[in-house]
């Protein structure tokens, strides 16, 4: 019979690189939260602040940018494979996967049209096609898949426009905003200020195409299928145990990765931050030769700094144990902070004030999730995924 994975057999390293990855998440999400990105030019301009955010957009680009996204995933990844593991049920497996695809849709719908769950959840679906391959033929499949985009992105480049998959989306987008009146970023964000739960309910059907659309141009899907892989491979392996006997290889790797990604990073930086008009094939090779490796590099600089103090990290383990509560949480609010409905700050705020608002909430964010974990074994959405994967009752509160 399939039986849950125990609360207490969860590995404590995995659940600190879950806090720190959202951490990270929330704060290149903040940009979409706020209306940032939605800005032209000139309107960036306008801000106040304008000279402070582009210094902190060129460290956003450079340092967290994609990294923290790709830590995410390659977290998914070693989860998938552990579920594998103990779960011993393909079945099991996927009916997880189909109710997250589930979660993902009500979020996209009813929260934010930035939802990555669905996304995770259908290319999760896939892992199992790669369960029996060895680890060079995993790696191999990885590397190629997080170069792909450059040839991807040189095809659209060279085809003028003829393949580009994304316009499908897009264009589905910008009838339903057509419908609300929308001609013009700007449009959009004097809704979204103004906007009750009922518009914003209408604006999150043309988000969800513009997302799609967006995930296709970016090339999304195979970046991270690659890093579900890789996770896959470290997963089965359990590779994230013993890791004492591993310094001297994560010293190696961290530097190794490190001479690749970052003055690829910082070129990464500057052409997002300082440069217009980028041709796709370069920002696509920049993103590929740094972001991962950066990735990883902060993966291993995190794993060798709790070797040395585990304590110094459970701050971030207990927002890490509640993934994905926090993850809606953090959706929840801007709500708050930038719609109508709460503060009407949408377009307004400089994306200097990012880090600043990241960790006051997400300072809140792990003391709320100490205080429910005092209590309860899992998070409130992760009992309820839990139930409903094993259909049945699983205690929630603590055993005294």
């Amino acid at each position: 019979m399939n039986q849950p994975v125990a609360a207490g057999s969860r590995s404590p390293i995995l659940d600190i690189l879950r806090g720190i990855a959202l951490f990270g998440v929330f704060i290149s999400n903040l940009g979409v939260f706020s209306g940032y990105v939605f800005l032209t030019f000139k309107q960036k301009n306008d801000l106040p602040t304008a000279e402070a955010n582009r210094i902190y957009d060129f460290i956003h680009f450079a340092f967290i940018d994609g990294k923290f996204y790709s830590i995410f995933s390659l977290l998914f990844g070693i989860g998938f494979a552990v579920f594998l593991t103990k779960s011993k049920g393909i079945l099991i497996f996927y009916k997880r996967l189909i109710i997250l695809i589930g979660i993902g849709l009500a979020h996209a719908f009813l929260l934010w049209e930035g939802d990555i769950l669905l996304l995770y959840a259908l290319l999760g679906l896939l892992l199992p096609l790669f369960a029996q391959l060895s680890n060079k033929s995993i790696m191999v499949i990885a590397v190629c898949l997080i170069l792909s985009p450059i040839l991807l992105d040189a095809t659209r480049e060279l085809s003028h426009g003829k393949f580009a998959p994304e316009m499908y989306f897009y264009k589905k987008g910008g009838e339903v905003d057509k419908k609300m009146g929308i001609a013009s970023n700007t449009d959009f964000i004097v809704l979204v200020q103004k906007a009750d739960y009922s518009q914003i309910k209408d604006l999150l059907v043309s988000g969800f195409y513009y997302r799609w659309g967006g995930l296709f141009e970016s090339n999304r899907f195979p970046k991270v299928l690659a890093l579900f892989l890789i996770g896959m491979m470290i997963g089965r392996n359990r590779w994230y145990e013993h890791l004492s006997e591993k310094k001297s290889f994560l010293i190696r790797f961290r530097k190794q990765m490190f001479l690749l990604g970052f003055p690829t990073t910082l070129l990464f930086g500057y052409i997002n931050v300082f440069v217009k008009d980028v041709p796709q094939v370069l920002e696509a090779a920049t993103y590929a030769l740094s972001v991962i490796p950066m990735a990883f590099v902060y993966v291993c600089s995190i794993v060798l700094l709790y070797m040395r103090n585990a304590n110094a990290f459970t701050f971030f383990g207990f927002v890490g144990k509640m993934t994905l509560t926090n993850y809606i949480l953090q959706s929840s609010s801007a709500y708050l902070f930038f719609y109508g409905t709460g503060l009407a700050l949408f377009g307004k705020t400089g994306s200097v004030f990012f880090p600043l608002l990241a960790v006051g909430f997400y300072t809140m964010q792990a003391f709320l999730s100490r205080l429910w974990l005092r209590y309860f074994e899992f998070g409130p959405l992760e009992w309820i995924w839990r139930q409903l994967t094993y259909g049945k009752w699983i205690r929630l509160t603590k055993v005294r």
